[in-house]
């Protein structure tokens, strides 16, 4: 190690890892997208971008291997922030045109060896308004650390100039990274492999083939519902996703990754990637959903592996206790906001052409105001048609919104 860069934590090692062997170089590119209308100054805005982006210095680094651990260097290039004209075509919705533009940078990825690890686009749209598009690797930055920079690019908006590091709390020291990597097998404990688990939607075809697709979501009542049952919310978003799998696909029993941001209140305000994947086994009453079932169903959620991540290692030591790898994940993330003088920023759902998974449902919640939350839908067509990913999506609202009336 040349002590300029920090090892990759468990949890970096096992999404560098998982990109590397894929055939998506772009597999956690992490597109963030806004819609902008009124008052906006598109310099300003880039000037913003850039000192945020450049204050937080692993931002532009880049990873190298040494001694046959990959480590992350930090600062070794400029924020790539431009401003660009997009000018919709003929029949097309700015919010399509910004989203194929996402998509379209996305399918770029990140040369990981080489960095920067994010990028930044302003986009004009002329009488439509504007667009900012902001893309970080998800080794360097999650759904939380997000949230952290569009607070920070707002301030710096407002404040008509660049923040320092000192200003932002950014640095390049003391972001939760480094160390030597520790054990990356956490263990099966023996109450996991009491019951045949299996794979609720089995590969039949080596060939991925990824789809995507959006659909609004209310989530009104669901947190008075999870206060009655005496559980978090998503512990109820958990239930409904796991009793909806289990209705499609007739599996009782299966695995269920799920995303943990895994904060601290001493790394609450750092822009940094802590997120771990962790393992829930699903074990769905066969009575269905009712009001009786309901606990045991929620209840299974603590059943789970607390591992790093989906390292090779983890997943072979499932191999090795006779359980199928993941195929379905659920998250549940707060959106982003973007506050801006003048200007009025709306955040818009991105479905890009990926398949991390067999079936992923990622949540995206505005507070308690049913407007503008949704839900994302990634799925491998080998493996689950069309009609499934529809019917497990329409389960899982369907689930959400009798428990949320019966709360």
């Amino acid at each position: 190690m040349t002590g300029d860069g920090s090892a990759l934590t468990a949890e970096q090692f096992g999404l560098w890892y998982q990109e590397q062997v894929s055939d998506t170089p772009s597999l956690y590119a992490e597109p963030v997208l806004f819609r902008i209308e009124g008052d906006l100054d598109p310099e300003r805005l880039r000037a913003a971008l850039s000192g945020v982006l450049g204050a937080h210095a692993r931002l532009g680094g880049a990873i190298l291997v040494e001694d046959g651990w990959p480590v992350l260097v930090p600062g070794g290039s400029a924020p790539d922030v431009t401003v660009e004209q997009l000018d919709p075509p003929p029949g097309t919705t700015a919010r399509e045109a910004l989203r194929a533009y996402a998509t379209g940078l996305w399918h770029q990825g990140f040369d990981t060896g080489r960095g920067p690890l994010c990028r930044a686009r302003v986009l004009c749209l002329g009488p439509h308004g504007y667009g900012l598009l902001l893309m970080v690797h998800h080794v360097v930055g999650d759904g939380w650390s997000v949230r952290l920079l569009c607070e920070e690019i707002a301030e710096a908006y407002r404040l008509r100039c660049s923040p320092s590091a000192a200003e932002t709390g950014a640095g390049t020291t003391g972001d939760g990274l480094g160390g030597v990597p520790g054990d990356l097998l956490p263990g099966v404990p023996a109450d996991l492999t009491g019951a045949v688990v299996v794979d609720p939607f089995p590969s039949s075809a080596a060939e991925v083939v990824p789809r995507s697709f959006t659909l609004p979501a209310d989530t009104t009542g669901l947190d008075h519902a999870a206060l009655v049952r005496r559980v978090t919310p998503f512990t109820l978003h958990m239930a409904a996703f796991q009793q909806a799998v289990a209705t499609t696909s007739g599996a009782r029993r299966f695995l269920v990754a799920f995303p943990d941001a895994a904060r601290s209140p001493d790394t609450v305000r750092t822009v940094d990637c802590l997120i771990r994947m962790r393992l829930a086994v699903a074990a769905v009453p066969a009575a269905g959903h009712g009001e009786a079932t309901l606990d045991s169903v929620c209840d299974a959620l603590y059943d789970a592996v607390d591992g790093p991540s989906l390292t090779p290692d983890v997943l072979g030591a499932l191999t090795a206790a006779g359980l199928p790898s993941p195929s379905v994940a659920l998250g549940v993330d707060t959106m982003p906001g973007l506050s801006l003088p003048g200007a009025t920023a709306t955040w818009l759902p991105v479905a890009l052409p990926r398949a991390k998974f067999a079936l992923s449902l990622m949540l995206f919640q505005q507070g308690g105001e049913p407007s503008g939350s949704g839900i994302v839908v990634e799925y491998d067509a080998a493996r689950v048609t069309d009609d499934e990913a529809h019917a497990v999506v329409d389960q899982y609202l369907a689930l959400l919104g009798e428990w949320a009336a019966a709360g």
